[in-house]
C-alpha cells in the first residue's frame, strides 16, 4: 500500500485561524480591487504559484502567473498565461485539484479560444483531467491511487451540487460523472475510487 503522500500537509492549512487582511492597491491589476483575503488564502496563493512554477519547469513550458480573481472558478487564460483563482476556492480541501487541471491545460498547450467544436473542447477537458493526475504524482509527490481517488471524489461532489442546483456545469465540460468514467478508464489499476450514483 502506498504511503500517504507529502501533500497531506496541504490539509493542515485548513485548520489555521483566519486572519483577515486587506490587500494593497497593487492587486488591482489582477482584478482584485479592495479584495479581502484571509491569511490561509494568501498562503495558499503563494503555494499555488510555487506549484505552477515547479510544474512549468518540469514540463519545460513557459511560466504562468497565478492570480486571485473575482471569477467564480479557477480558469486558465492562454492569452496572458495566467490562471485566475477564485479565492473562495482556496478554502476548499481539494483546491489543488482544480489548479492541477488548469496546469494540465498549460502543459498540453491547449487554446480553447481557437475552437468552437464542442467535441474537441470536451476532449481537451478530459485530457487535462488525466494530465492533472500525472502532475500531482510527478510534481506534488502524490501516489497515483490517491490522486485519482481525490479527483474522483471531487467529481462526485460536483455532480451532487449540479443535481441540487447549487452549481452549474462548466462550459466545455461533460457532466462530472461522465468525466469520472473517462478518468477511471484511463487509470484502470486504481480500485475503490468514489463513484457516482447509478439510477
Amino acid at each position: 500500500m502506498a504511503a500517504r503522500p507529502r501533500a497531506a500537509r496541504d490539509d493542515v492549512l485548513s485548520s489555521r485561524p483566519f486572519t483577515v487582511l486587506v490587500l494593497a492597491a497593487t492587486m488591482s491589476a489582477a482584478g482584485c480591487h479592495g479584495m479581502i483575503l484571509s491569511s490561509v488564502q494568501r498562503e495558499r496563493l503563494r503555494e499555488a504559484q510555487a506549484f505552477a512554477d515547479r510544474t512549468t519547469a518540469a514540463y519545460q513550458v513557459a511560466a504562468v502567473n497565478v492570480v486571485p480573481s473575482i471569477r467564480l472558478r479557477t480558469i486558465y487564460d492562454p492569452s496572458d498565461r495566467s490562471i485566475s483563482v477564485d479565492p473562495r476556492g482556496l478554502d476548499d480541501r481539494d483546491w489543488l485539484l482544480s489548479l492541477a487541471h488548469e496546469l494540465g491545460h498549460v502543459t498540453l498547450a491547449h487554446r480553447h479560444e481557437r475552437t468552437r467544436d464542442v467535441t474537441e473542447l470536451r476532449h481537451m477537458e478530459l485530457d487535462a483531467n488525466a494530465r492533472a493526475i500525472e502532475i500531482l504524482v510527478r510534481v506534488r509527490g502524490w501516489s497515483e491511487d490517491d490522486a485519482v481517488r481525490r479527483l474522483a471524489g471531487y467529481f462526485v461532489a460536483a455532480n451532487d451540487k449540479i443535481r441540487s442546483g447549487t452549481r452549474r456545469l462548466a462550459s466545455g465540460h461533460l457532466p462530472p460523472c461522465h468525466e469520472l468514467d473517462d478518468l477511471l478508464e484511463r487509470f484502470p489499476a486504481v480500485r475503490d475510487a468514489p463513484a457516482c450514483p447509478r439510477e
